[in-house]
């Protein structure tokens, strides 16, 4: 007995396709659904300007496509029925308009020839650190509950096309990754439901979780579609701004911050404390750089004292900070924006964003060894 034939029995067999292209039983709420985000990726996104600050993509509705997806099948359109799997382009815009976050595509060298036209932040790995890279991506698989895993979509080879499942968790060692599958039925990592030599197992029913091992991922994986922000503490991580060329702006000439340590935070990044200070009264910059002493985020923090007596000066910091790392000006955020982030997060002790076009930075009220502190954490957003 093969494992298909073995899981069928245990979660159901795969449905077969009507002739409509929607496998037998889909309910029509869901074919409702579907169609719509198969329109916006398969006819939409080749049609329009394709958003892709963090800003704009927070402000995409994707009911508003739902006229345009009417008149399109009412004039024969049909791309956006059934079951058909998407392209890389397709996966990474999908990701990027329905989870309304920024999102990088990890290529795999063994997969460059796939096309990568139109995404927009890409990286060539090797198939070792493609699969090395999901150390840092996801979460120790805890069997009692999926409260603390993330996702990851994974596109892979099944020797007959590819196919895209969403990485959730990994073992300990990151000999097993497991994943969740939305092709109904067994896996299409399964054994006979690929020709690629891969055979997936059953780890849990209940929520639906199927693992492969390290092995077969490093054989099988194409790339991996994920958040920017993840990416952030990785050798992968979006590069903000050279420190040398931000020495030269305001943040270091007005504020008169001078450099005090460094040293060193993960294998990757190294943080470079500065310090300014008014009245007695210090404020922290730490920039955390990469080995080409290239930013990759930011961290503005203070005793909350300095937030109330020089609350417009910390306000200004941050702002400038902020918009010497960001790519994209930023007219939405200015120092009665920041102000305004800064009093939220000292009265309510809760956390307050701001999300631009290529970062975000969420202020908040945090103990940490020097007691409370204010901290305005800028990252790629």
């Amino acid at each position: 007995m093969t494992d298909v034939e073995r899981y069928s029995r245990l979660i159901g067999a795969t449905p077969p396709v009507n002739p409509d292209g929607w496998f037998a039983g889909t309910p029509e709420e869901q074919k409702s659904a579907s169609r719509l985000a198969r329109y916006i990726t398969k006819v939409w996104i080749y049609e329009n300007p394709l958003p892709d600050g963090a800003d704009d993509l927070q402000r995409f509705d994707s009911a508003s496509c739902r006229g345009a997806m009417e008149a399109y099948e009412a004039s024969g359109g049909t791309a956006n029925q059934g079951v058909e799997g998407g392209s890389l382009f397709e996966t990474w815009a999908g990701h990027q308009l329905f989870e309304k976050k920024r999102h990088s595509v990890l290529l795999s060298d063994a997969a460059s020839t796939l096309p990568i036209d139109g995404v927009t932040r890409v990286s060539l790995l090797s198939p070792a650190e493609l699969v090395a890279v999901l150390e840092d991506l996801l979460p120790v698989w805890n069997k009692t509950s999926s409260a603390s895993e993330s996702e990851a979509a994974a596109l892979m080879n099944l020797g007959q096309g590819g196919h895209v499942i969403r990485l959730r968790s990994r073992s300990p060692a990151l000999d097993e990754i497991y994943y969740f599958d939305s092709w109904p039925g067994p896996s299409l990592l399964c054994d006979t439901n690929n020709k690629a030599g891969l055979r997936a197992q059953l780890a849990q029913q209940s929520p639906l979780r199927w693992s492969i091992t390290r092995a077969e991922f490093e054989q099988a994986a194409c790339a991996l579609v994920v958040p920017t922000r993840a990416l952030t503490w990785t050798r992968y991580g979006e590069a903000l701004c050279p420190y040398a060329k931000l020495k030269e702006t305001d943040v270091f000439t007005f504020f008169h911050l001078r450099e005090a340590e460094l040293f060193r935070a993960n294998e990757v990044l190294r943080v470079r404390r500065c310090v300014t200070r008014a009245e007695g009264h210090d404020a922290e910059v730490e920039f955390f750089l990469d080995d080409s002493d290239v930013v990759r985020l930011a961290r503005v923090s203070t005793d909350p004292r300095f937030a109330v007596v020089h609350a417009m000066l910390l306000a200004d910091l941050i702002v400038h900070v902020f918009a010497a790392l960001e790519s994209q000006p930023d007219a939405g955020f200015d120092l009665a924006a920041m102000q305004a982030l800064l009093a939220r997060a000292v009265n309510t002790k809760n956390p307050s964003s701001h999300v631009g076009a290529t970062l975000t930075v969420t202020v908040g009220l945090i103990q940490t060894e020097k007691g409370a502190q204010i901290v305005a954490e800028i990252l790629p957003a």
